[in-house]
């Protein structure tokens, strides 16, 4: 395991703190969560699943749907 430090602005750790509590989730958990998220979502198609599991885990729920085409 690698240990990285990152110096956060308030407004962030403190969005990042509540996120971490209300998802039952360390600091850290929460951070790899939405880290391994991001990378994931560079796919399109993981999008929707990653849209769909992080409603249903209570995450993000303002995250927009995908535009119907």
């Amino acid at each position: 395991m690698h240990r990285v430090t990152v110096t956060l602005e308030p407004d962030l750790s403190s969005l990042l703190q509540s996120r971490s509590k209300f998802n039952r989730r360390s600091l850290a958990q929460e951070i790899i969560f939405l880290i391994e998220a991001a990378l994931a979502a560079e796919s399109e198609g993981n999008l929707t699943i990653i849209r769909t599991l992080m409603m249903a885990q209570g995450g993000i729920s303002a995250i927009e749907p995908p535009s119907e085409q």
